[in-house]
Order: structure tokens, then sequence, then C-alpha cells
């Protein structure tokens, strides 16, 4: 079973992503608010993979994705924004994460993700 993080400032997303990933037999381990909060649950928790908003207060996306490579090389990063903008895309893709989606995406390109991240060697 795949062991996920979820990331996002705006609680409502949150929250419904958790249980929709739960839904489809992902183990959502936990739930954070920031960049920073993140950090520090992948360190306590170490999921598989961290489904990481880019915008957000106190640490950035990109910022706690690099973070997350550079001290927990073995957990892997989807990020997730609102936003079709390529150069939020890029730096992601640049601090280490394995795939963008647009928060539209369908819940099944979500956790096809996931399940993409999840399955690439350290």
């Amino acid at each position: 079973m795949i062991r996920v993080l979820v990331v996002d400032d705006n609680e409502t997303l949150r929250e419904a992503l958790a249980e929709a990933l739960d839904d489809r037999g992902i183990a959502v381990v936990g739930q954070a608010t920031d960049g920073r909060a993140a950090c520090e649950a992948a360190v306590a928790l170490r999921p598989d993979v961290v489904v990481m908003d880019i915008r957000m207060p106190d640490m950035s996306g990109p910022e706690a994705t690099a973070w997350l490579g550079s001290r927990c090389p073995g957990i892997r990063v989807v990020g997730l924004t609102a936003y079709e903008d390529e150069a939020l895309h890029d730096a992601m893709g640049r601090a280490g994460a394995a795939s963008v989606l647009v928060k539209g995406a369908s819940i099944r390109q979500i956790v096809g993700a996931i399940a993409g991240a999840a399955s690439v060697p350290e």
C-alpha cells in the first residue's frame, strides 16, 4: 500500500483529496498546511509520496521539495497547483518533483501520478 502525505494550505481541498485517496486504497498517513510543516511531517511519518501544493505560506512547494530531496531522498513528490504557470511547474521539476498536476486533474490522474512516483527506484 502506498503511503501518502497530503500538503495544501486550502483545508477543504486537502481534506477532500485525502478522503478521495483513502477511498481508492491509498494510505493517507498525514496532512500538512505549508511547506515547513510538510518537511517536519515527512521526516516523522516517512511517506512514500508527498502530494505537495506549489504556492503555500512558510516555505513554497519547490523549496519544500528541494529540502526533502536533500534530506529524505526516498520520498517522492507530486506537485499539485491551481495555476497553469509553466514557470511554477518547471520550478517543481527542478526541485525534484516526479510530476506536477493542475488541481483540476481527475482523482484517477492524481492516483496515477502517485503510483508512478512511488514506483521510481531510489
